[in-house]
Formats: structure tokens, C-alpha cells, sequence
């Protein structure tokens, strides 16, 4: 017989019933941690990579099953949100890509608009500054604002089967496969050819909003149709109620 270190259990067998603790624990070596850090990550059906696969190309499908219990195959999706959150502003800030794009913003502004009034530059100046909090601190309000797209999405998909917690789980895991999105389509072709940086962005704009359909549309099973209107509703009131928060505060900052 066996006790458990974890929970005191007595077992027999490699696996603890009640808690699923190994029954043969050890002392950990760098060895151990080496392996064991190097498996949680690239474990061929449970890694980072796998649930960033299944993301992919299935999003509102693994939301689904990780609601409907189907969760050991999964790595974590809040450590996966949390992981490419942090990877994202890193990079950001590394490639000074927001900067890059605000100051790019300005240029045109500045350029169509030789004569304007000094009541117009004045708005355009706070405006800029909206535009380089939104860059600058957009993927963070996205984190912070999970709770506010799940409400938004329960909202419009309210007479579903899944209640407001399992709403968050699809939102948490479209979170964090979007920042994966910006770094891929925009951090990477900024790094390769800064000039890109508005149509990059552009195109991620577009590919996010056809990603939270493509997400909607698995996870709910609805018709197309009516997932594509009630996906950019979503979007549209999401993104407003970001915008309008950031341009409060902003104004609150300059008064």
C-alpha cells in the first residue's frame, strides 16, 4: 500500500485515485525540471503548441469540448492567454512597433490637413494621443476586458445551452490566439519591413473579426448567417466600449 504525499491517501497502483498524484514522487533535480518544463510545452497532445494548433483551425470546437469536461488534453488556456499576453508586449515594446504606427497616423494627418484650425489641431493632438494609448496599452485592455466581450457574447447568444462562465472560457481562449494573430502579422512583417505597419494592421483587424466568427459559429453551432451579425455586433460593442474607456482617460489625464 501506498500513501499519498499530496492528499494522505491509501492506494495501491501508480495513481492515486483521489487526487491523481504519481505514486512514485522524487526530489527534483535540474534534470527533472529540464524534462518536466520541456514536456508541459511540447507534449505531442496536451503542449502549448497542440492547443495553439487546435486554435487554429478549431477554436469554438475546443472551447467546447474543454466546457464539456474534455479538459486533460489541453494545456491551460489562461497560462496560454497569460504566456503569449506577455511574449506580445514584450515584443511590442522591443520592436517599438506602437510608436511606429502612431507617428506613421500623425504623418498623414498632418500632410492632408496643412491649414487647419488651431481648435482642429488641438483635438487632433488629444486624438493622437487616444490612438498611442490604445497601441501602447490596447492588448492589456483586451486582457482586462475579457469579462466585458464574454457578457457581450452571452448577451447576443443568451439562449444557448452554456451559461456566462463557460462564455469566458471561449473568450479567454479567442484572446489569447488574437495576440498570437499580432505578433504573427504584425510584429513579425513590421520587423521585416517597418512601412507595412498599416496594412498589417488592417488585416489583423479584418482576421480577427472572421476568427470570432469562425469561433462563435463552432462553439454555438448556429447558422452563419446569424452567427456573422451577432459576431460583429459583439465586436462592435466590445470595441467601442474600449475606445470610449480609453478616451475617458485620456481626457481625465491632459485636463
Amino acid at each position: 500500500m501506498t500513501t499519498c504525499k499530496n492528499c494522505t491517501n491509501t492506494f495501491e497502483g501508480n495513481y492515486c485515485p483521489n487526487c491523481s498524484q504519481k505514486a512514485d514522487t522524487h526530489r527534483f533535480t535540474i534534470k527533472h525540471l529540464a524534462h518536466e518544463f520541456f514536456h508541459a510545452f511540447t507534449h505531442a497532445d496536451k503542449g502549448i503548441f497542440f492547443l495553439g494548433k487546435e486554435l487554429f483551425i478549431r477554436p469554438g470546437k475546443v472551447a467546447r469540448e474543454f466546457n464539456e469536461g474534455k479538459r486533460k488534453k489541453y494545456f491551460n488556456p489562461i497560462t496560454y492567454l497569460l504566456l503569449v499576453m506577455a511574449l506580445q508586449i514584450y515584443l511590442s515594446k522591443k520592436t517599438d512597433i506602437n510608436t511606429y504606427y502612431v507617428n506613421q497616423i500623425t504623418a498623414d494627418q498632418k500632410v492632408s490637413n496643412p491649414d487647419q484650425k488651431q481648435e482642429y489641431q488641438n483635438f487632433m493632438n488629444v486624438m493622437a494621443t487616444v490612438q498611442e494609448n490604445l497601441q501602447e496599452h490596447g492588448k492589456l485592455m483586451n486582457f482586462l476586458f475579457i469579462p466585458i466581450l464574454a457578457v457581450f457574447t452571452w448577451m447576443m447568444f443568451r439562449k444557448s445551452e452554456f451559461n456566462y462562465a463557460e462564455t469566458l472560457v471561449l473568450s479567454v481562449m479567442y484572446m489569447g490566439h488574437i495576440l498570437l494573430l499580432y505578433i504573427l502579422v504584425c510584429i513579425i512583417p513590421f520587423v521585416l519591413y517597418p512601412e507595412s505597419v498599416g496594412l498589417t494592421t488592417t488585416l489583423y483587424m479584418v482576421l480577427t473579426l472572421g476568427y470570432h466568427a469562425l469561433a462563435t459559429r463552432q462553439f454555438y453551432r448556429q447558422g452563419w448567417a446569424k452567427t456573422i451579425l451577432k459576431s460583429l455586433l459583439i465586436q462592435l460593442l466590445y470595441y467601442v466600449t474600449i475606445m470610449l474607456t480609453v478616451f475617458a482617460l485620456t481626457i481625465y489625464l491632459l485636463s
